[in-house]
């Protein structure tokens, strides 16, 4: 699936490595939606609450949101034969964080 969401991100910092890595807003939407549905087999509301930001400090529904409109933007461009795709005017796409040339 080709959605906005998988573009926009934050660097999160490993707490074991010391390293980082990226946690996409579309990650951070599903997250969202398994907690949602999840019972945690823990019930220390502390082991089982999630630790990303993009998860605890950005409220669901705002993703949920950008979410359900970009598919329905996708939905009526489709149905007027229209193919909509992601990437900047120049003709790079971004993927990862980088910049290539489509």
């Amino acid at each position: 699936m080709d959605s906005l969401l998988r573009y926009a991100y934050i660097e999160q910092r490993c707490n074991a490595c010391g390293g980082s890595y990226r946690v996409t807003l579309y990650e951070a939407h599903a997250e969202h939606q398994v907690q949602r549905t999840w019972r945690s087999a823990r019930h220390c509301e502390v082991c089982s609450t999630p630790d990303s930001p993009l998860v605890t400090r950005i409220p669901p529904e705002f993703v949920d949101n950008l979410h359900a409109a970009w598919e329905r933007i996708r939905e009526v461009a489709r149905e007027a034969g229209l193919e909509l795709k992601l990437g900047a005017q120049d003709g790079s796409v971004e993927e990862g964080g980088l910049a290539h040339r489509a």
